[in-house]
């Protein structure tokens, strides 16, 4: 019944929510020794989460193609490679780390607004608005 952008959306949404608690996690440890700092390929998961709806049509030929694949699931976390160790191992910054989740929160806050945008479409069309 919904078009694959909006499975796409709330795939993005979903994985903004669990990119937010990987964030928090980092925040959490930030004054444990050792602690290496995690954060989500956002890219390979924007790609898998399109492949996972199938090929979108191109109905003219001024679309964009759409993204390549995201099953369900969760993120796949990875070790920051730029991430500088301070003297006790531990890799959070608490400046980043914050500025991170502001920057996601954001975006997910947006791909909600889409979503909701969506969602009144469809309704207004049911209702003959």
């Amino acid at each position: 019944m919904f078009d694959p952008t909006i499975q796409l959306l709330d795939e993005m949404s979903r994985l903004r929510s669990a990119r937010n608690e990987l964030l928090a996690s980092n925040v959490a440890n930030a004054h444990t020794p050792g602690y290496q700092a995690k954060d989500a390929r956002f890219a390979v998961e924007l790609k898998q989460a399109s492949a996972a709806l199938g090929p979108m049509a191109h109905t003219d030929p001024n679309h964009i193609g759409a993204p390549q694949g995201l099953g369900p699931g969760a993120l796949d976390p990875v070790t920051r490679p730029d991430a500088t160790a301070g003297p006790d191992g531990n890799t959070v910054s608490l400046d980043a780390e914050l500025g991170k989740m502001s920057t996601n929160a954001a975006e997910a806050a947006a791909y909600l607004r889409i979503l909701k945008r969506k969602f009144q479409l469809i309704h207004d069309a049911l209702n003959g608005a």
